[in-house]
């Protein structure tokens, strides 16, 4: 959910100025000089630009009309007046372009900032200051020359102050996903609670236009409690979490979790379990399991770890070096590749079979459920993951014509392959529509690798002789629902072994998946509609072709 409050605008502001600057000129564009220039220290002066030995000095803060520019020795040259007449001097000495802003005012810093001898962040002082009053004599830009308790002056940069705190006013719920320390001024002053996590209301916020760890963008947010308005700095907040009242199922079972994109798997609900949400935000729902517990499950996901079909299983498996697992039933989601394990036994919990050629086994690891991929037949060790539905914000489709998008490629930019590595192709069916969609039957898609031959390369990716097909796949039928806008995508891995289990040869090879007519509803009046094998072939596009190299 969009801020309503001004980070779009301080960046806006932030950006304006960055393009205002002399060296921020559009690439190709001739710098204007700047007028004068303001010394922030005592600096060397040269008789040119790049000289190395200087034939004066100049005194601090003095503020120098500008004559000529260049560029010498990595570094900014400006000529200046002196009365040893022209001379030159380099931006690294302490020359500032344009004027520092006499100031006298006395501020509040909110937070402990770094102290610094010139309006530069390098170099950069040992000394800091603790929150505190600060007198005010100058500013350049967003900085602000202080003095010092010692009567020094030094620079802050874009310090927080306390009379810069701009509330933007608000109005929706936020999710505290950890315990939350309240604070009656940000950063200044804690209040004597932190709250649980738990969905508050914000009244109003503040973008700092600071980040933090990992570059996440520092902001405050004013709430209501019980003690009145509070300021709160969350973390892994979610914001726009809506009141609801409906009835959510988890067909094969699924686990709720302490918060939304947490992986604490706090309660089990069995499959077919039905739940009343009180509450969403984007794909979770907050429930109540058994004893009064609150959980959030997200249908979606749980659907994705363990797909229709998924059923108990009790299986010895076993683990060794050449053991790759994953997250859920596909070629693209290894949790640990090859070598993680060291040589085990684990006992599977269920098993999901999306064909006759492999099964994939669940089991409890020490990080959560794993899949485990076991083929049926040494000859044809390729796999073929589930489908798996990602949701998309509504587009402009009308409804108009076939819904579907269709792309299908290899998921790699690589166009050879080493012998004996996995191959990984995709399909992805986008409903492209803001209507409901299903299909009126199953639909089973078919990959085929061959070798391109033919009269032309057109005949070919349109119908493959038989003797010309190295290997093909049916896969596992498509059958679910698009509740809305978004993609059912599936991945598959080819092991480079023909239908007979052998190496296929180096060389060129072509992919494609077979086109199927479609039956299809479409919107809430359920109306039938068909899409042909010729207009599946153009949704589908060109093949894709790939090689394999020589060893």
């Amino acid at each position: 959910m969009k801020r309503t409050f001004g980070a779009l605008a301080q960046r806006a502001a932030a950006a304006a100025l960055l393009m205002a600057l002399p060296w921020a000129n559009a690439a190709g564009a001739e710098a204007s000089v700047p007028s004068v220039i303001t010394v922030v220290k005592e600096a060397p002066f040269y008789a040119s630009a790049g000289e190395e030995t200087p034939t004066g000095r100049l005194s601090a803060y003095q503020t120098l009309k500008i004559k000529d520019t260049a560029t010498a020795g990595g570094d900014i040259w400006y000529k200046i007046d002196t009365w040893l007449g022209e001379q030159w001097i380099s931006r690294s000495s302490g020359a500032f372009e344009g004027e520092i802003e006499s100031v006298a005012f006395t501020a509040h810093t909110l937070r402990v900032e770094p102290l610094y001898d010139t309006p530069s962040l390098t170099p950069l002082t040992e000394q800091r200051i603790a929150p505190q009053e600060i007198y005010v004599t100058g500013r350049y830009h967003d900085w602000y020359r202080i003095m010092t308790a010692d009567r020094s002056e030094k620079w802050l940069d874009e310090p927080l102050l306390l009379e810069n705190i701009r509330e933007e006013p608000a109005g929706f719920d936020m999710l505290l996903t950890r315990e939350t320390q309240l604070y009656e001024v940000p950063y200044l002053k804690k209040s004597p609670i932190a709250l649980a996590p738990q969905t508050v209301h914000v009244i109003a916020g503040w973008d700092t236009g600071k980040e933090g760890y990992r570059f996440r963008e520092i902001v405050w947010y004013k709430i209501e409690t019980d003690q009145g308005p509070r300021w709160v700095l969350p973390a892994d907040e979610k914001i726009g979490v809506k009141p609801v009242h409906e009835t959510v199922s988890l067909p094969t079972g699924g686990y709720g979790v302490s918060a939304p994109e947490t992986n604490d798997e706090a309660v089990w609900f069995e499959p077919g379990a039905k739940l009343e949400a009180m509450a969403r935000w984007n794909g979770w729902f907050q429930v109540k399991a058994s004893g009064g517990r609150t959980v959030w499950i997200n249908p979606e996901r749980s659907l994705r770890l363990r797909p229709p079909g998924t059923a108990p299983s009790r299986v010895t498996l076993q683990l060794t070096g050449e053991t790759a697992v994953y997250t859920y039933p596909s070629p693209n989601a290894v949790a640990h590749p090859k070598g993680y394990y060291a040589p085990q036994e684990v006992e599977s919990i269920a098993k999901w079979s999306g064909d006759d050629r492999l099964d994939w086994y669940l089991f409890r690891g020490a990080d959560g459920d794993l899949w485990l991929p076991k083929p049926r037949s040494a000859s044809d060790r390729s796999l073929v993951g589930s489908w798996t539905f990602l949701r998309q914000d509504p587009g402009t489709g009308s409804g108009k014509g076939a819904p579907f998008v269709m792309v299908f490629g290899k998921n790699s930019q690589r166009h050879a392959f080493e012998r004996q590595e996995g191959i990984p192709f995709s399909l992805t069916i986008l409903n492209a529509s803001n209507l409901p969609t299903a299909f009126s039957e199953p639909v089973e898609f078919e990959l085929q690798i061959y070798k391109p031959g033919g009269p032309s390369a057109e005949d070919a990716a349109k119908l493959p002789e038989p003797h010309d097909v190295v290997w093909t796949r049916k896969l596992p039928p498509l059958q679910s629902a698009f509740p809305g806008p978004g993609a059912y995508s599936i991945h598959i891995e080819w092991d480079q072994r023909d239908e007979g289990g052998h190496p296929a040869p180096p060389g060129e090879y072509s992919a494609r998946i077979v086109p199927v007519p479609i039956r299809y509803e479409i919107g809430e009046g359920r109306e039938a509609r068909s899409m042909s094998k010729e207009e599946m072939q153009a949704a589908l596009g060109a093949p894709e072709v790939f090689a394999i190299m020589p060893e």
